[in-house]
């Protein structure tokens, strides 16, 4: 990741969870991101750190969660900023929907 013009390294540590049978937890390797699949819950904790000497920094900016269905959630222990929440799509126009 490239953030404030140096290269930054994620470190992504599933620190506890829950798996119901054929469960799966996987970090996705093309971009920051993690996968899960019948998992009851999951904690996880990211770090950042400067490629080029290893210090610890701390990154503002956004992060994207996606599909969250019904009875789904997340949870953000150490609080955030502020939340952006996009329209679901509903096949209406948007003077439909109003």
């Amino acid at each position: 990741m490239y953030y404030q013009g140096k290269w930054v390294d994620i470190k992504v540590t599933l620190v506890d969870f829950e798996l119901r049978d054929g469960a799966f937890f996987r970090f996705v390797t093309d971009r920051p991101g993690i996968e899960t699949c019948k998992v009851e819950w999951a904690e996880t904790k990211m770090e950042f750190f400067r490629s080029d000497n290893g210090n610890a920094i701390d990154v503002k900016g956004y992060i994207t969660f996606q599909d969250i269905d019904l009875y789904q959630g997340i949870l953000m222990k150490n609080g955030f900023g502020n939340v952006y929440v996009k329209r679901a799509k509903t096949g209406k126009s948007e003077s439909e929907e109003r």
